[in-house]
């Protein structure tokens, strides 16, 4: 893979601008350096412009006038890059061309850069802080503080009379390194991962700026940080470690994005290329929408040592601690509607990169504590554990605990982490974490564009059954993850049934509990793949996902529903009684039933079930009431039955009043000993 983003800095004036220049000290009595004509910078010819310098001492700063301003840079560029679009990963942003110079533009000052000849579609952006917060009163600065301006072949000026550091950015790639001059612009003190080797002296260069910007970069990322913030995490320690931090940074975007993603670097179909720019990062006192941080390219953030700490501490990233960053990221690679995540799924995807990169470096599962809005791990697992062990079938996009606004991403996620920790791929003895490009890799190969969430949920149960190559139906049916009858019936009769009862594993104390329902270990769903329903009446008008049959597909959505209007011969509505008849193909053992509620209204009170085995003689089981709430609802029988016909009778209104009720699964079970 290319190399991009590495830039080769050759000074042509006085070396010491970069290693010795002379020492900053922020010692002003107002808080920045009063202007004076009388300094290293020419204003006769240049015509620096102070009108905005009381803003531009609030943000970005002012740059000292003893940092020496610099006569003639040179830079060379590797424009030899390849871009993929965001809309050709099917995600929702990826890296821009942008490459960083090193340079900072003093506020007004008129910054020169020459291009060569014949070099077309570069433009320069000084100031990285780009968000325009126009409207977002109080303002913390001015709305707009960054300048973009086309690059032509010969000498060109820019000036921003608030200063900032200095982006050159490319419409498309070139061929071979080109070779652009600065004039006037500072040197910042940037990190560069690979280039910068003597730490002590990055160090003292910081201490020494008297620049306000600087970035920290690896050939992956680049952070554009306040060097205020820099000089404090020199004075504390935190960056001590910088060069194993952004080292870091480059495995947690290749290993534990790219690839657990299933892009790969040089892939030569740029569908699945992994992004070669660096991911940038940007520090700003106050961004759009005025919120903490938002993803995009490039990232913001809004200056903080909480957002600080997660960039640039060694510890924090690797424990898994950076997760309000990682969500951003995550947000940034979410996939589009052609994704195989289902809608459910979503809020737990956007947490599995940070669970990845703690994997990785060998520790706990981070907790995800101070997000804000999500309740934290050890807060959600114990109420999930007790959902998904409990003795009721349930639908978990339809519960009313796990979709709390606050406990919807930490909660959903519980279920993954089981399978990321207890799943082994035997074939390649890669654990849970490999199902995810695994799963990737197998969407790639087919359209999942425009599909319905069951769809993509039969698509990932019938992944991690081919993955783990066992049956995971008891684990999906204990969670209430619906699967289609017939996806789940293809997998049956392909693998055995899982023996690890998985969804009573705790990921944080990563022991089992005990306080659990004890069939679920041993309950098998009668396969209802070739089963018929009919039923006495239906409504012919409520649309594509009302049926009879599909109170035997599998999905909770689909229903059948009473007949109340244009039911002729009947009369409209029909009344109760409504009869639903079920063959099962051939004579199967049951030890109970189950019934599913259709979402909304229109639920039924209670049913009648009768059975027979030759479609003549009927022996009734009771009378079952329903309750009114979503979710499987399982009735077992007080001994295991042999069984082909099954008659369910609806004799009363639904618990609207209506003459006329929906049911939206029934189905059977059996425990095995």
């Amino acid at each position: 893979m290319k190399k991009i983003g590495i830039l080769f800095i050759v000074i042509s004036i006085c070396s010491g601008i970069l290693i010795g220049c002379k020492k900053y000290k922020y010692n002003f009595p107002d808080g920045y350096d009063t202007p004076t004509s009388s300094g290293s910078v020419d204003t006769t010819d240049l015509g620096t412009d102070r009108s905005l310098y009381a803003q531009a001492r609030i943000f970005p700063g002012l740059v000292t006038d003893s940092q020496p301003r610099i006569a003639d840079t040179s830079i060379v560029f590797n424009f030899n890059y390849t871009y993929v679009p965001a809309t050709t990963l099917g995600v929702s942003y990826v890296p821009l061309p942008i490459f960083s110079t090193g340079l900072f533009a003093p506020a007004g000052e008129l910054v020169e850069i020459d291009v060569p000849s014949g070099l077309f579609g570069l433009s320069v952006q000084v100031g990285s802080q780009a968000d325009n917060v126009t409207g977002q009163i109080p303002y913390r600065r001015d709305p707009i503080v960054s300048t973009v301006k086309a690059l032509f072949p010969g000498k060109n000026t820019v000036r921003n009379l608030y200063g900032g550091y200095i982006w050159i950015k490319p419409s498309f790639a070139g061929s071979a390194p080109e070779t652009l001059h600065f004039r006037h612009a500072v040197a910042t003190s940037d990190f560069i991962l690979g280039i910068t080797t003597d730490l002590a002296a990055w160090q003292r260069r910081v201490l020494a700026s008297g620049v306000p910007w600087l970035e920290l970069r690896s050939q992956h990322t680049a952070f554009s940080i306040s060097r205020d913030y820099v000089v404090r995490g020199i004075q504390n320690g935190t960056l001590s470690n910088i060069d194993k931090t952004m080292a870091e940074w480059d495995k947690v975007f290749v290993e534990d994005y790219y690839k657990f993603s299933g892009l790969i670097p040089g892939n030569q179909n740029l569908q699945y290329r992994a992004p070669e720019l660096p991911e940038r990062f940007v520090m700003d006192i106050q961004t759009k929408g005025g919120v903490y941080i938002h993803n995009g390219q490039p990232i913001v953030a809004q200056s903080a040592d909480y957002w600080f700490d997660e960039w640039t501490n060694l510890n924090t990233l690797i424990t898994g601690n950076s997760s309000g960053t990682y969500k951003q990221i995550s947000l940034n690679y979410q996939s589009s509607a052609a994704s195989f995540w289902w809608g459910g799924a979503q809020p737990s995807v956007l947490y599995f990169n940070v669970m990845k990169t703690a994997l990785r470096n060998n520790q706990p599962i981070p907790t995800l504590s101070g997000l804000g809005t999500a309740a934290s791990l050890p807060t959600i697992v114990p109420v999930a554990l007790t959902y998904v062990n409990s003795g009721a079938g349930k639908y978990i996009d339809k519960d009313a605990i796990a979709n709390v606004a606050t406990n919807s991403a930490t909660f959903k996620l519980v279920p993954f982490l089981q399978l990321f920790a207890k799943v082994r791929n035997p074939v390649t003895n890669e654990d849970g974490f490999g199902l995810v490009p695994y799963l990737a890799q197998k969407a790639q190969a087919i359209s999942l564009s425009g599909l319905s969430d069951m769809s993509k949920i039969n698509f990932f149960f019938t992944g991690l059954c081919d993955y783990g190559q066992m049956d995971y139906s008891k684990f999906f049916d204990a969670w209430g993850i619906p699967v289609s009858t017939i996806t789940r019936s293809a997998v049956a009769k392909k693998y055995k049934p899982m023996t690890d009862p998985i969804w009573l594993y705790n990921p944080l104390s990563r022991q089992y509990v005990t306080d659990h329902y004890p069939l679920r270990q041993t309950r098998v769903y009668n396969d209802r793949v070739n089963w018929l329903y009919t039923a006495s009446d239906f409504a012919a008008n409520e649309g594509a996902l009302n049926i009879t049959s599909a109170m035997g597909d599998g999905d909770p959505n689909t229903y059948w529903h009473g007949c109340y209007s244009g039911c002729s011969p009947l009369p409209s509505p029909v009344p109760p009684p409504h009869i639903i008849n079920i063959d099962m193909a051939q004579t199967t053992r049951i030890s109970g039933f189950y019934v599913v509620q259709r979402y909304g209204n229109r639920r039924t009170t209670d049913v009648t079930v009768e059975y027979s085995t030759d479609n003549v003689s009927w022996t009734s089981l009771g009378n079952f009431p329903l309750a009114n709430q979503d979710g499987a609802q399982e009735f077992i029988l007080p001994q295991k039955i042999n069984l082909r016909y099954m008659r369910v009778t609806i004799a009363h209104n639904s618990y609207d009043g209506a003459p006329y009720s929906a049911l939206a699964e029934i189905g059977t079970f059996y425990d095995g000993n």
